[in-house]
């Protein structure tokens, strides 16, 4: 019993950050990238939150579109 639990006490720790720091990341066509946590359309323009504000990128620059 003490075996088990433990093993759950391991996997819990082992997958909660992968679920609690889920992450997005912002292909744009020059290569470049940018990992946030947000985003969201607003427009003609993907935003996302990173370094300390809110960067906003057109969504013909974004790869994918």
């Amino acid at each position: 019993m003490k075996k088990r639990l433990i093993l759950i006490a391991a996997a819990v720790f082992i997958i909660y950050p992968s679920i609690c720091f889920a992450s997005y990341v912002i292909h744009l066509k020059d290569g470049r990238e940018f990992v946030t946590d947000r985003y969201w359309e607003e427009g003609e323009q993907i935003k996302f939150k990173r370094y300390g504000g809110v960067i906003g990128i057109q969504k013909d620059l974004v790869k994918g579109n």
